[in-house]
């Protein structure tokens, strides 16, 4: 894998993406990896596709996957250093820059560059355990709505959990405080993603597989374990999802992290610890 280009490595990172989001199982692994926070604060929070790149590399080689990541000069910071041998994981970073178009407008692109990092497995030295912040808090729905620009209104219905019609958002009275965060996310990413110029393009099951993927990305990072999610995303996935879904990994994990940034989440955990 050293010797594999960027174009290589942007194909396998969309190819992780897409099926990422079939995995409830790993998305709750790699979405508290992504959002964890180390209370000695030296180590860099990396992008979910790069830790399912670094992810992929180390279990081919391995068959283990990564545990706390950074390039070469961060473990020697620390007293730790990376075993003889060792070859690095490579992951992706951004370069934007700007580029002047034939009519004199400016056009904003990005390109990517090969960075090694490696993991703690890869690494020998003094002892050194992790310590992380613990997210002991609660967090209800009203937490939730408070940090929504959105109406959100509680309605009677009990077999309908929720809905929107791209203005608003409903959620069922009648549910758990968690399922009302969990159904609340559903809706919230349906309220972002299907009420374009493409909404008829897409099909039921590929709209429903990307809310119920987004919700439990967030609902993970909240401490909310969804167990009916895996069941429904299989149940709207069917035998056709690889070729519905394609692509679709990227801009859901894209969606996510967006939602996360904008309600400010990972500063509500911290509030609540």
């Amino acid at each position: 894998m050293a010797t594999i280009s960027v174009q290589e490595l942007r194909e396998k990172q969309k190819e992780l993406c897409d099926s990422f989001i079939l995995d409830t199982d790993k998305m709750d692994e790699i979405m508290r990896k992504h959002t964890q926070k180390m209370v000695q604060g030296e180590f860099h929070n990396y992008s979910i596709n790069n830790i399912l790149l670094a992810d992929f590399q180390l279990y081919m080689r391995t068959g283990e996957t990564t545990e706390l990541l950074a390039p070469y000069k961060r473990w020697n910071k620390i007293n730790r250093y990376v075993k003889k041998g060792s070859k690095a994981l490579y992951i992706l970073a951004p370069i934007f820059y700007e580029e002047e178009q034939e009519d004199g407008t400016i056009e904003s692109k990005v390109w990517f560059k090969r960075v090694p990092v490696y993991d703690l497995s890869m690494t020998d030295g003094e002892k050194f355990e992790p310590d992380y912040v613990k997210y002991e808090g609660n967090i209800t729905f009203q937490d939730i709505i408070e940090r929504t620009n959105i109406e959100v209104i509680m309605s009677n219905k009990e077999i309908t959990r929720g809905y929107t019609d791209g203005k608003k958002i409903w959620i069922s009275k009648h549910i758990s405080d968690p399922q009302k965060v969990c159904v609340f996310f559903h809706e919230l990413t349906h309220y972002k993603l299907h009420f374009g110029s493409d909404r008829d393009q897409l099909t039921k099951s590929v709209k429903e597989l990307d809310a119920e993927a987004v919700s439990f990305m967030i609902s993970s990072v909240l401490g909310i374990k969804n167990e009916e999610s895996g069941a429904y995303i299989r149940g709207w996935a069917g035998s056709n999802a690889p070729d519905e879904i394609k692509g679709h990994g990227s801009k859901l994990i894209r969606t996510a992290q967006e939602i996360i940034d904008e309600m400010k989440l990972c500063d509500l955990l911290e509030s609540k610890s």
